[in-house]
């Protein structure tokens, strides 16, 4: 299972796309995707959610999600910062839904036009008016959003205690990464860290290192710039067998494979893939 922390820049986007599939990740934005055919699994925290035609999945800032795919879809992904909206923020940093999934939210005609209406606005080059236009959408939908959703406090100092541990690993993955490392330099106990692996990511410490460089080594693989020896240790694993043993494990093929399985599908992870209208 892969898992990376994502380090997205300050912006706001929309789109559509097919088949949304993507291993365990957390970001500072809030996420919502709008199904409008097939069905995907979520999970938050590894609590798994089914999202079915008309249903809108949304996961806060720094909520550990990922999705897999189980058929065909057709879905609408929006991506945007806490302070996007100085109205809604606080809420955005203080609460978390009790369940991220509204069943049927896209059969309010008002939310589902707005949602897509961010998906297809066009970037029009010197369209000076386009983030006027992304933000009347915005409060339209977060305004239907927000009243189907019921919220509860937050617990901001587990949250910041991963965010400080994954960030850390983030920065040190080709290095030598044990957990006693990370204990002593972050002056966190060990025995906690291993207690917060578990039950927010339901993997062990060290698992999650390996998946991570395995995140990693896909995105240098698919760039083509470096053979697949100095991917290996460019990442952090020892020697070329560990490094194939561990990402056939991950993403359930060989590292030469996969770079030539995204040869032939292009560079682009397919969760982010435009959607093409048949």
């Amino acid at each position: 299972m892969r898992f990376f922390y994502e380090d997205k820049s300050r912006t706001f986007s929309a789109r559509q796309g097919a088949r949304l599939e993507f291993g365990p990740h957390l970001h500072g934005h809030v996420e919502i995707v709008g199904m409008l055919k097939g069905c995907t699994s979520g999970f938050i925290e590894s609590r798994k959610y089914e999202i079915t035609p008309g249903d809108v999945f949304i996961v806060f800032p720094n909520q550990i999600h990922y999705y897999e795919s189980r058929m065909d879809e057709h879905f609408m992904l929006l991506l945007f910062p806490p302070e996007m909206a100085d109205e809604f923020a606080h809420i955005f940093n203080e609460k978390i839904p009790q369940s991220p999934l509204i069943k049927g939210a896209l059969e309010d005609e008002l939310l589902l036009s707005s949602m897509k209406a961010m998906t297809e606005l066009p970037d029009r080059e010197g369209n000076v008016f386009r983030e006027m236009e992304q933000k009347g959408y915005f409060f339209l939908l977060m305004g239907r959003l927000l009243e189907k959703l019921k919220l509860e406090a937050a617990s901001p100092g587990e949250l910041a205690t991963v965010n400080l541990i994954l960030n850390y690993c983030m920065s040190h993955y080709s290095e030598r990464l044990l957990l006693e490392d990370v204990a002593s330099a972050l002056h966190i106990n060990k025995y906690y860290i291993s207690h917060l692996f578990s039950q927010k990511l339901d993997m062990g410490f060290g698992d999650y290192v390996r998946s991570l460089r395995v995140s990693q080594a896909c995105r240098l693989l698919e760039k083509r710039s470096m053979s697949i020896t100095e991917v290996a240790y460019g990442v952090g694993f020892s020697s070329s067998r560990t490094f194939n043993r561990a990402f056939i494990k991950y993403v359930g093929m060989t590292p030469r494979d996969y770079q030539k399985k995204q040869a032939r599908e292009g560079l682009m992870h397919p969760a982010f893939q435009d959607y093409d209208t048949p």
